[in-house]
């Protein structure tokens, strides 16, 4: 095994299908049933919302990387823009927030194969969680996606090209084709009338039922930025096409259920594999195999391309952190130490068998937290390199760098208390691990990370006053827009010197 300097070794289009790629995994698969279950008709405006929003945030970023494409992507950002100890517990909320997608998608593959062999799963009134044979199975998985993972990246990437536009192009041709045979006015209007408007419940299904984690496909392209051809082309191509793409996708999906059902749902919602449960409604089993085996492909599609970034991420955390083993590169240029560590650390959030949604609920709001780095590094460097040449330069940057941050800050709001107490607590131990062990080599944790702290606290109890019904929706949303603002701000002050900020981005342009 050998260190060595990044390769250049992936065009514009192999970066677009990752990105967009891994916006097709289990999403599509149980998003839309959820969504819609959870709102019915109502359920297409939370996903446009979702889909705004999160281009809000991508924009931020689709700037920001063409000026700063480095190993690791954005969430190595707050480190060169702020203080060690907040960089190290944003790095570590990424990474994480990377290592649940692994064994996200080999469980959502196993629960659509459990269709045929239900012996996978455990069906309590249609709360679905892997039995022993399902673990096993979603083990396996993970075991070879890893091992293929130790191959060259472009070799991933080559895999993905295939998977990707059969993924893309099935779900859509699917959803047409049983709408426009299938789809009823009645049952539409019988779905709409059956369906209170609750502005409430459409803002936080957006988290609970994955409409965020189904776009987050879109980052992909950023993580591996220092591996890109004609950066200035392709980062910016892949973090808005993916969101376009994604949009109608799950705006189709999620017909299917407003015009093919009505009535008693209860055949399709027990369902351990939604989509093939109204197939089979609707008399469709010649459609079964197809969908069945798209259904298995695109989550472990999915799963190939992250288990690679996740793999980048924590070298980036060893190159930071100079921790030298986690840097190790094998034959192929993979960070193989890595790459085995994050299956390992993957296996510790299959093994207490919670449901899809538990899983998303989580991965959203930890992924969410560490997008606020683009909002923010944005309106920093803005101010600090105002005329620096961009490769893609946004207009109206304060506004889009307002509007993201506050993104960023709903979707992990609308994950609710349970997950926000638990990035509370995460980020609390992240921090006193750095106290504890990096303190004689970076110094004592800094005010920054200690607002970032604060932040995640106060969000904890706004949510906790919704909840107890103490401020009454929408007052709490206002709460929360008024504490994005002064946050923004107090990130953007707080940022690191500009002789500092300078040093550091001129040792990631020499080692990377």
């Amino acid at each position: 095994m050998k260190e060595q300097t990044t390769k250049k070794s992936l065009s514009p289009f192999h970066l677009v299908l990752m990105s967009t790629g891994g916006m097709v995994g289990t999403g599509w698969l149980f998003s839309p049933y959820y969504a819609f279950q959870g709102a019915g008709v109502w359920a297409i405006l939370s996903w446009v919302i979702a889909a705004v929003l999160i281009l809000f945030v991508a924009f931020t970023f689709a700037e920001i990387v063409t000026f700063l494409p480095i190993r690791g992507g954005f969430m190595r950002f707050f480190d060169i823009t702020h203080s060690k100890s907040l960089g190290f517990v944003m790095l570590m909320l990424g990474w994480l927030s990377y290592v649940v997608y692994l064994p996200i998608e080999a469980q959502g593959a196993t629960q659509y194969i459990a269709f045929w062999f239900p012996s996978l799963v455990n069906n309590n009134a249609g709360e679905v969680t892997l039995s022993l044979h399902g673990l096993v199975l979603s083990f396996l998985i993970m075991v070879f996606l890893t091992m293929f993972n130790a191959s060259h990246v472009k070799r991933v990437a080559n895999a993905n090209v295939g998977v990707s536009i059969i993924k893309i192009i099935l779900p859509l041709s699917i959803a047409i084709f049983v709408i426009a045979l299938y789809g009823k006015v009645d049952n539409l209007t019988a779905n709409y009338n059956s369906t209170p408007f609750n502005m409430s419940n459409i803002l936080f299904v957006i988290t609970s039922t994955g409409m965020a984690f189904a776009f987050s496909g879109f980052q992909n392209g950023l993580i591996l930025a220092a591996e890109a051809k004609k950066p200035h082309i392709a980062l910016p191509l892949s973090v808005i096409v993916p969101v376009l793409v994604g949009l109608t996708m799950y705006l189709l999906l999620t017909m299917i259920y407003m015009f093919c059902m009505s009535g008693d749902y209860r055949a399709v919602f027990d369902a351990t594999a939604p989509l093939l449960g109204i197939l089979s409604m609707l008399g469709l089993n010649y459609l079964f195999m197809i969908l069945f085996i798209d259904a298995v492909i695109s989550p472990l599609g999915t799963a190939n391309v992250f288990t690679a970034v996740t793999a980048r991420i924590l070298q980036t955390v060893g190159l930071v952190f100079s921790w030298k083993k986690l840097q190790k590169l094998n034959k192929n240029d993979v960070p193989i130490v890595a790459l085995w560590i994050n299956f390992f650390v993957a296996l510790l959030f299959l093994v207490p068998t919670p449901t899809w949604a538990e899983l998303v609920n989580f991965l959203s709001s930890l992924l969410m937290i560490t997008c606020m780095a683009g909002p923010v590094t944005l309106m920093i460097f803005r101010i600090n390199k105002p005329n620096d040449e961009r490769k893609f330069r946004l207009k109206a940057y304060s506004l889009f760098g307002y509007l993201g941050f506050i993104g960023c800050t709903l979707f992990v709001y609308w994950s609710g208390l349970t997950n926000l107490v638990g990035l509370f607590v995460l980020s609390l131990i992240l921090l006193i691990i750095y106290q504890f062990s990096m303190v004689k080599e970076y110094g004592r944790a800094k005010i920054d990370a200690f607002i970032f702290i604060s932040y995640l606290g106060l969000l904890s109890l706004i949510s906790y006053a919704a909840k107890a019904s103490i401020v009454p929706f929408p007052y709490d949303h206002l709460f929360v827009v008024i504490l994005s603002v002064i946050y923004l701000r107090l990130f953007v002050s707080l940022r690191d010197s500009e002789t500092n900020i300078d040093q550091k981005m001129e040792k990631i342009s020499l080692y990377g």
